[in-house]
């Protein structure tokens, strides 16, 4: 056990917080810094065992990499509007849940094979810089990106690269990714909803998920935006596949893809030469989508001439 009266105030107050599951708010105007390596100790019963709500705290700075990788994390993280300028280290880490509503991330998040059995909250103005890196993870809830913005110039915003979530994906409503989003070859039990996000790589893919499997459905529609290519090859894409109301800038890539039910509108297809549907496969319309012969045969033209 280490020596509590070493503790400064602040960090004093976090453990008793910690120790009772109380939510502990700092004023967001002067955010106090707290060393990450008092929180990895505190994670680590090196002062006592916590309530399992563990750790939630509103307002701190965390000086240093927040380092719990390959750890065994038996208690709730709830970070609120917290600030990690030099990164967070979760690889390999098992954990209960992960809540991180508007907290900033300065160098990425490193979270390749994390075992979450709860859920992943990302939401509401988080930030992440650097990129977030899921590849191989696994999720028993959600994982929400709801108002969340991620960016790297170096790598994928997102990848989640055989990520398996139990739940629902949801990067929508006011969801921005400058960069690729990679979900090659991931699973998820619920659905894929992108309704009203942001998706930019101009220069590439804007979403990248060949391979994916997709129960409940994938929704690219209502205010989604593609600026760069949406590749979706080989993709299970569940019960339905939508992107009405959508803005596809780049190329749309569905060869060797399925869904039961395929919806979509005119406004939402790619410009000519940039349609791939070659072995996409569908049981049905939707009831919105367009039947008229002559629409769905201008469809089939927009395809790339070179192929087809």
């Amino acid at each position: 056990m280490k020596d509590e009266s070493l503790l400064s105030g602040i960090e004093q107050s976090i453990l008793t917080a910690a120790r009772t599951g109380d939510f502990l708010r700092f004023p967001l105007d002067a955010k106090p810094k707290v060393a990450a390596a008092f929180l990895v100790d505190l994670l680590g019963e090196s002062y006592g065992p916590l309530h399992p709500r563990g750790i939630h705290v509103e307002g701190i700075e965390v000086d240093g990499v927040f380092d719990i990788e390959n750890r065994q994390i038996d208690v709730w993280l709830y970070f609120v509007n917290c600030d990690f300028p030099a990164g967070m280290m979760m690889r390999d880490t098992r954990m209960v849940g992960l809540f991180l509503p508007g907290c900033k991330v300065g160098k990425g998040i490193r979270a390749d094979r994390m075992l979450v059995s709860g859920a992943v909250l990302l939401t509401a103005g988080f930030e992440c810089k650097r990129g977030l890196a899921l590849p191989a993870a696994e999720i028993g809830g959600v994982l929400s990106c709801i108002g969340g913005t991620f960016e790297n110039e170096k790598g994928p915003a997102i990848d989640a690269s055989g990520l398996r979530v139990r739940d629902s994906v949801f990067l929508r409503a006011d969801f921005k990714a400058l960069g690729e989003v990679r979900f090659l070859e991931a699973e998820i039990g619920g659905i894929l909803s992108c309704i009203g996000g942001h998706f930019e790589n101009e220069k590439g893919r804007a979403l990248y998920a060949d391979g994916i499997k997709v129960t409940g459905g994938v929704f690219l529609r209502d205010g989604f935006l593609a600026k760069g290519d949406v590749s979706l090859v080989a993709a299970d894409l569940g019960k339905m596949f939508s992107i009405r109301g959508g803005d596809l800038q780049g190329k749309l890539d569905i060869r060797h893809a399925k869904a039961q039910v395929f919806d979509d509108d005119e406004k939402s297809w790619p410009q000519v030469g940039k349609l791939l549907i070659d072995g996409f496969r569908y049981e049905r319309f939707s009831d919105k989508a367009p039947l008229d012969f002559a629409v769905r045969k201008s469809w089939l033209e927009r395809q790339d001439s070179e192929s087809f």
